[in-house]
């Protein structure tokens, strides 16, 4: 069996939302501050004999602490550019989440949960 190359599927991811328009686009949400997104492997499905999986994400879009208003268009926007990349059937799901950048303070959010196959080497 070959590895898979799931690393590689997530680079494209980010560099596909960064395309998209997100600007602060990373896995490790020590480098962001909002408004951005950040994308985490969630779960690896077994396929193939050959090593082929199915990767779930969470592309976490996270807005700056505003007025409610400004923070709902704010994720409106981030949602609009990442839907022209993810395509999912699942939910979209508001939350609020932390990052480093922003203390204890928690920031509104939407998790867009989403599939991709992944080929081994």
């Amino acid at each position: 069996m070959t590895a898979p190359r799931f690393d590689t599927v997530l680079a494209d991811l980010v560099r596909e939302l960064r395309e998209a328009g997100i600007g602060r686009v990373d896995w490790d949400p020590s480098r962001l501050i909002a408004p951005c997104a950040v994308v985490t492997l969630t779960e690896l499905e077994p396929g193939t004999l050959d090593g082929d999986l199915t990767a779930t994400w969470e592309t976490v879009l996270i807005a700056p602490d505003l007025s409610r208003t400004a923070s709902i268009r704010q994720l409106a926007s981030l949602l609009g550019a990442a839907l022209t990349v993810i395509d999912t059937d699942d939910r979209i799901r508001a939350s609020s989440v932390s990052l480093p950048s922003s203390g204890q303070n928690r920031l509104p959010a939407l998790i867009i949960t989403h599939t991709t196959p992944v080929k081994g080497t």
